[in-house]
C-alpha cells in the first residue's frame, strides 16, 4: 500500500456558515463497463501418447478392469447410464482421500488441469476496503471585519479526507491512523487545544468502510454533531507539515470493537511503471470508495505550498492515473498483494 499525499489532491471543505449544514456535491460517475467476471480456462487436448477412455478413467481414480469399466457404464436394467454431471463428478472428487472441504475452484485445478488468473483482485480489495477510513474535521474561523465599527462572526468549516488503519486492537477498541497533515488542519481555523490551524480533538469523527450517510449539523459553539451513531472519535497525536503526514489515535469504541476493520499491509518493495493499483479513500466526502489505475512515473519530485499556504516543500512521490478525488488525501494507494 502506497500513502496518498496532499500532491494528488486537496481535501475536500464545505462552509456550513451560510449553508448550515454539509450538502452533497453532484457527482458524474463515470462507467467503466459493466464487467462480468469471467474465469479463463485454458485446456490441454492433445498429447505425445494417445489415451484410451478406460485409461483416463483409471488416471482420475477408477479402479478394477477394462472389462469392469465398460459394464459400469450400463444401467442395471440395460439401459444406458444417465449423463453425469460436472456437479456428479465434483461430489465423488470430495470424497477421495485428501479432498475433503476443498473448494471447487481447487476441483478444476486438479482434475481438469485448470489454468486460469482471475484478473480483477477483488478479494484483496475486499480486506483493502476494510483498512481505510473516513475522517470529517470541525475547524472554527473567526473573522473581524474593517471599518468605523468592527464586528466580529464566527463560522465553521468542516473538512473531508481518508485515513489508514496502522495499527490495531480489536479487544479493546483501540487503532492508530494515519492521515494527511492538511486534511486535520486549516490555516485560518483557531487554536482549539492541538497548536495553531489544528483540529480540535472534540471536532475528529472517523467512519469505518460502510458507515455511510455521516450527518454532521452546526451545533452551536462545539462545532459538529454526528447525528449516525456510527462516527468514532479520534485524538490527535501529532504531524510533521513537511512531509503532510499526522497520526490519530482511537481509544477504547465499542464501534471499533464489532467492526470488520483491518490492519493495512504496507508495501515492502517498490513499484513498477504500468503496474496495476487501486486508490480507496473517501471520494468527495461521499465515504469510502475504489478507483483504478496503473502506476504513470514511478519515481518523481515535485514542489508545492505546504498546508499554511505558504511554506513551500519537495516530496519524493509515485504518479498514478487512478482517479484521485478530493476528499482521498489520506487514503491508500494499493497493488495486487496490498
Amino acid at each position: 500500500m502506497r500513502w496518498n499525499t496532499c500532491f494528488f489532491d486537496k481535501k475536500y471543505r464545505k462552509n456550513v456558515r451560510e449553508a448550515g449544514y454539509m450538502t452533497k456535491s453532484s457527482i458524474k460517475t463515470l462507467i467503466c463497463g459493466v464487467l462480468a467476471a469471467t474465469a479463463t480456462f485454458g485446456f490441454s487436448a492433445c498429447s505425445l501418447e494417445p489415451e484410451s477412455a478406460y485409461d483416463i478413467a483409471v488416471k482420475y481414480g477408477y479402479q478394477g478392469t477394462e472389462q469392469e469399466w465398460l459394464a459400469s457404464l450400463k444401467g442395471s436394467d440395460g439401459k444406458d447410464a444417465e449423463n453425469v454431471t460436472i456437479d456428479d463428478i465434483y461430489a465423488s472428487w470430495l470424497k477421495k482421500d485428501g479432498n475433503a472441504g476443498k473448494s471447487f475452484d481447487d476441483f478444476l485445478k486438479e482434475y481438469l488441469s485448470v489454468d486460469y488468473n482471475e484478473n480483477n483482485n477483488t478479494k484483496q480489495i475486499a480486506h483493502n476496503l476494510n483498512s481505510v477510513v473516513s475522517i470529517y474535521c470541525g475547524f472554527k474561523t473567526t473573522t473581524t471585519s474593517s471599518g468605523w465599527k468592527p464586528t466580529t462572526s464566527t463560522s465553521w468549516g468542516l473538512s473531508a479526507g481518508s485515513g489508514v488503519i496502522y495499527s490495531l486492537d480489536k479487544e479493546n477498541g483501540n487503532a492508530y491512523i494515519i492521515t494527511n497533515y492538511h486534511v486535520v488542519y486549516e490555516s485560518t481555523a483557531e487554536a482549539a487545544g492541538n497548536g495553531k490551524g489544528i483540529v480540535g480533538n472534540d471536532n475528529i469523527f472517523v467512519y469505518l468502510y460502510g458507515s455511510v450517510g455521516a450527518d454532521f449539523l452546526p451545533s452551536g459553539t462545539s462545532g459538529y454533531t454526528d447525528t449516525s451513531g456510527k462516527a468514532i472519535k479520534a485524538t490527535y497525536v501529532g504531524g510533521s507539515m513537511a512531509y503532510d503526514i499526522a497520526v490519530l489515535k482511537v481509544g477504547g469504541d465499542d464501534n471499533l470493537k464489532s467492526s470488520a476493520a483491518e490492519v493495512a499491509t504496507f508495501a515492502k518493495n517498490g513499484v513498477t511503471a504500468g503496474e496495476k493499483v487501486y486508490a480507496i479513500g473517501n471520494a468527495s466526502g461521499e465515504g469510502i470508495s475504489v478507483s483504478m489505475g496503473a502506476v504513470s512515473v514511478e519515481s518523481e519530485y515535485i514542489t508545492m505550498y505546504a498546508a499554511d499556504k505558504s511554506t513551500k516543500v519537495s516530496f519524493h512521490v509515485l504518479r498514478t492515473d487512478s482517479a484521485i478525488n478530493p476528499g482521498n488525501s489520506g487514503g491508500g494507494l494499493f497493488n495486487a498483494a496490498g
